[in-house]
């Protein structure tokens, strides 16, 4: 199931959420390499 969100995220509708919410998909963003999850207290 967490499979299947994250591949929603990298489509159209879920990079339009993402912007939406006032941030850039990954993919957007100059240096991808450096998008990555906050980690875990």
């Amino acid at each position: 199931m967490a499979a299947d969100f994250l591949r929603y995220l990298t489509t159209q509708d879920g990079a339009d959420i993402i912007r939406a919410q006032g941030d850039r998909p990954c993919a957007e963003l100059a240096n991808p390499q450096l998008c990555h999850p906050e980690p875990r207290p």
